[in-house]
């Protein structure tokens, strides 16, 4: 290695004038070594003047002042340094740093904070520390060196911390204190904002101005943050316990007086279940508008048709909304939008369901058949259409929506969990005969506070039958009946026996139908229709042993009568099959959309024959059916054009029924009786535009 004489020399120099400067200052040497930081430090001290930051991915350095330069020897530009420092900095056309060395930022803030600028920007309230924070940025000769620091700004500008404090911490309720004055002002506020949801006007409660001005003419000039306010306040309280309290009057720049518990009810109850209302004017946020909330376990029991009507001070507001989504010619003999509301208003029934309430009213005044259909009240604005949230016991959320019955289906697991976990003192197992008590239609008990309703309902097991609690009336009024009809055929064990093995005329009609149906679901179908209308009484089903004794004696009185009547009509049935089967076979011709109709046709007429669809009342009518499709069949040639255009006015109307039953289905709910009654009402018309020789 060279080694330069002169260098060597020089640093002896430096050395020992170090040495005599430490040993006139009384200063200690140290036994050990200085490392990297100390020696770094000492020469930065001296050279802050030579430090820079690297703010690309070249080799290029942002100086002190607005210099720019490279590192000299090109071996130590590689090193990707940050910050460095340098002994010196040689101007020769471009500027070259000589003698780099590696830095910490944080040593140049330290040791320059004397010849640093400040500079702050986004002054903002510290929620957790109470007090008005800002960005502070660190300049030394013009380059930055801390540009995000966050130091407390009331030391540094106390006037704009104070309006700070007051807007962002009181005015906007960030401040957080247990002091009397501000429960009482927020509860005041509270209740204001809670009459603006109510009302959906944003124009009652004073702007926060208003409410800037009151906290600065009275707090204290020199208050700044959280801290100081509390020292203030407490001394001024003692000779002035309300001086910060404010009132109702001075909070609220308009009346509210018509919006009170009787048009905005907090709480009602529906079907004996205690439901919170809560308001919420926010047309963006998903809850938006009348939100009723209750206990998840009482989830089964809310019916969708007990707040339709809303509540007093909304329901104006939906009817109209509606009104005004008619039709025009409706709305033209309707009238004024405001006086048609009025006098429905004034005349509905409030306990029936609203979608019929408003049919009857607009069916009265236009002397038409309109129907108000889930179709209209989709296009109500959604603040209009009520949402459900169900709670747990502590009151958090759940789950919501605006759609009961998705939200039961949703949560229908978590129902029948709950009343399982109950004991109503009432379930029996293995029973095969009724039970020595009156089986209630429901059961109460209190459950974590809440009371828990449960339906009772002799569940069938093939030989035997449950006693158990459900959590939903419909499901128990349906398992009920089968329980019950389980126990009358228990009852009835050998009668019932030969009927399933050999029902009467059996094959008088089961032959006809083999290429239809097969012969033991032909025979399974026959008993299960006979039973049931056996047991078809005009009483409720039995709940106690006197009744269900009544209708044992009732089946058995009545089962003989039933099984001529269904075997006669039976044997009309398969008669008719039978002859258009062989009608089908000859009429090469007919139009495949025809064929398929008639085939839709069989499917409803022809065994097997379940319930709902299925009533006996109208079986007696289904001979009259199968022979109009003969007659339309026979005449088809004769009268094309005329068939194709009533064959579209039924498709239609059926087209319609189909879509309406399938949301039933699809979501697992009882299909309405008016469905069921309009089905057979169409089969009706197809005998008078079909074949009305048999009217």
């Amino acid at each position: 290695y060279f080694l330069s004489f002169n260098r060597m020399r020089e640093w002896q120099e430096l050395y020992k004038q170090l040495l005599q400067m430490t040993e006139e200052l009384d200063y200690k040497l140290s036994n050990q070594d200085a490392n990297y930081e100390q020696i770094h430090l000492s020469f930065l001290s001296g050279l802050l003047g030579n430090i820079g930051f690297k703010d690309s991915e070249g080799y290029e350095y942002l100086g002190t002042r607005g210099i720019k330069f490279l590192i000299g020897p090109k071996l130590f530009r590689n090193k990707n340094y940050k910050w460095v420092m340098a002994a010196e900095i040689i101007d020769t056309g471009k500027l070259y740093a000589q003698c780099v060395a590696k830095i910490d930022i944080k040593w140049v803030e330290k040791l320059a904070f004397h010849l640093a600028d400040f500079e702050y920007s986004n002054p903002r309230w510290n929620k957790k520390l109470c007090r008005v924070d800002a960005t502070q940025k660190i300049l030394l000769y013009g380059l930055v060196i801390n540009s995000g620091k966050t130091v407390h700004y009331g030391s540094v500008n106390l006037s704009e911390s104070r309006k700070i404090f007051i807007r962002q911490g009181l005015v906007e309720m960030e401040y957080e204190t247990e002091a009397p004055f501000w429960r009482h002002n927020l509860d005041l506020i509270d209740q204001i904002e809670k009459l603006e949801h109510k009302s959906r006007r944003q124009d009652i409660l004073i702007n926060q101005d208003v409410l800037y001005q009151f906290y600065e003419n009275k707090i204290s000039t020199d208050i700044m943050n959280g801290a100081g306010f509390e020292f203030w306040r407490k001394g001024i309280e003692q000779k002035d316990s309300k001086y910060l309290f404010m009132s109702k009057e001075y909070l609220m720049q308009k009346s509210a007086d018509q919006i009170d518990n009787i048009q905005y009810p907090d709480k009602l109850k529906v079907n004996e279940i205690p439901v919170t209302l809560k308001y919420r004017f926010e047309p963006s946020h998903p809850n938006d508008g009348l939100t009723a909330i209750f206990s998840y376990s009482a989830l089964s029991q809310m019916k969708k048709e007990s707040l339709d009507w809303l509540v007093p001070g909304m329901i104006r507001e939906k009817v109209s909304t509606l009104i005004k989504a008619l039709p025009k010619p409706l709305r033209t003999q309707l009238g004024p939008v405001q006086k048609t509301v009025t006098e429905f208003l004034s005349e509905a029934d409030y306990k029936v369901n609203f979608n019929d309430a408003l049919t009857s009213f607009i069916r009265n005044k236009t002397k038409t058949s309109f129907r108000v259909e889930d179709e209209l009240i989709d296009t109500l604005p959604k603040h209009l259409k009520i949402n459900y949230e169900i709670v747990d016991e502590k009151g958090h959320e759940i789950d919501s929506s605006r759609n009961l019955l998705n939200l039961q289906q949703a949560n229908k697991e978590r129902i029948t969990e709950v009343i399982e976990e109950v004991a109503f003192d009432i379930e029996k197992q293995n029973l095969t005969y009724w039970p020595d008590f009156e089986i209630p239609e429901t059961v109460e008990k209190v459950w974590h506070g809440e009371t828990v309703r449960g339906f009772p309902a002799l569940i069938s097991e093939n030989n035997f039958v449950n006693l158990k609690v459900l959590d939903n009336s419909g499901d128990a009024l349906i398992n009920h009946y089968e329980g019950v009809r389980t126990l009358i055929q228990l009852q009835m064990k050998d009668r019932f026996k030969n009927l399933k093995n050999s029902p009467p005329q059996f094959d008088s009609f089961a032959l006809q139908l083999k290429t239809y149906i097969e012969s033991d679901l032909l025979k399974q179908n026959f008993f299960d229709v006979v039973l049931d209308e056996s047991m078809a009484w005009k009483k409720s089903i039995p709940r106690s042993q006197k009744m269900f004794d009544e209708l044992v004696i009732f089946t058995k009185n009545n089962i003989g009568k039933v099984v001529i009547e269904y075997s006669n009509i039976m044997i009309e049935v398969a008669n008719s099959y039978q002859e258009l089967s062989l009608l089908l076979d000859r009429m090469n011709s007919l139009p495949r959309t025809i064929i398929e109709d008639v085939k839709e046709q069989l499917e409803i007429l022809l065994p097997p024959y379940e319930k709902p669809l299925f009533l006996f009342e109208q079986f007696r009518n289904y001979p009259r059916f199968l022979l109009a499709i003969k007659i339309r069949i026979e005449k088809y040639n004769q009268r094309q054009s005329k068939d194709q255009e009533l064959f579209r006015d039924v498709t239609r109307l059926q087209t319609k029924w189909i879509e309406k039953v399938s949301e039933y289905v699809e979501s697992d709910f009882e299909i309405p009786k008016a469905y069921i009654d309009f089905q057979w009402a169409m089969q009706g018309l197809r005998v008078s535009l079909f074949a009305q020789e048999l009217k």
